[in-house]
């Protein structure tokens, strides 16, 4: 007789920023056997087992979801023995980048901000590996039939794969527009200007990116340099509606004594919450 074994994995992932794999955390993995399915969770270490016991080889895969977001289905290997995955190219890459923010959303450090939880259903995210007009686009506040993505991220700029700690920072973007929205209700949220939606959230994925790789991967990273670079009278409130205000708030940093032409920030010391 066959002897019985029982399936395991191992997920890396690697990011640009880091410039290495790093382990991929809360991926939901399955193995699929008939009609004998199991799933499991992959810890800080990226592993998981699973107790099942079979006597042939399983079908592995990732499933792109949790409990309150889906996006894709990873097709792994037919194979008895651990899964050791590495992803590092193409469309795979970006959703399991997506997955990293989402994760961090919904169950990790989120600044103690409303979590972008959709007051019905799970949030759908699609990515599209082309250039779109954006980089991302928010869509939960009008997509009430679930017929479109709540979230569309595109993948290529210029041509060539965006860099996953972009990609990173663009997701945690587009749910800070979600918890915006879970936070004022979405009629209120309507009427709120666009200097001001896109303000907070990019006042959002500055902090929370920048945090998630300098505390959780223990690099020296500021995200986009806290888009420090806006300019009054050259951008207008009309003109560039993705200024540092919010960021303002929040940092030590007085930009105009770098640049003249930047804004003058001589206040600081508030926390992303309040």
């Amino acid at each position: 007789k066959a002897s019985k074994w029982s399936p395991s994995a191992t997920i890396m992932v690697w990011d640009d920023a880091v410039d290495s794999d790093i382990p991929l955390q809360g991926a939901k993995v399955t193995v699929r056997r008939c009609t004998k399915y199991r799933s499991k969770i992959t810890d800080a270490n990226g592993y998981c087992f699973f107790e099942a016991k079979f006597k042939k080889k399983v079908n592995y895969g990732i499933t792109w979801e949790r409990a309150y977001w889906d996006q894709a289905y990873f097709n792994g290997p037919k194979q008895k023995g651990a899964w050791n995955l590495t992803i590092s190219g193409q469309k795979s890459l970006m959703y399991a980048t997506i997955h990293r923010a989402a994760l961090n959303a919904y169950y990790g450090y989120f600044g103690n901000i409303e979590r972008p939880y959709l007051l019905v259903g799970k949030m759908k995210i699609r990515y599209i590996h082309s250039s779109g007009g954006a980089h991302a686009q928010h869509c939960s506040f009008w997509n009430v039939f679930g017929a479109i993505a709540d979230i569309r991220v595109w993948g290529i700029y210029n041509g060539k794969p965006r860099a996953t700690n972009e990609i990173y920072g663009t997701m945690i973007h587009e749910l800070a527009h979600q918890s915006h929205q879970r936070y004022m209700s979405t009629i209120q949220f309507w009427q709120v200007s666009s200097f001001i939606k896109e303000s907070w959230a990019r006042c959002v994925q500055c902090i929370l990116t920048s945090h998630h790789y300098q505390n959780d991967l223990g690099i020296n990273y500021i995200h986009l340099d806290n888009i420090q670079y806006w300019s009054p009278q050259i951008n207008g409130e009309d003109g560039n509606q993705y200024t540092p205000i919010f960021i303002d708030l929040i940092d030590e940093r007085n930009q105009n004594e770098e640049n003249p032409s930047w804004c003058k920030d001589n206040v600081s010391g508030y926390t992303l919450e309040e």
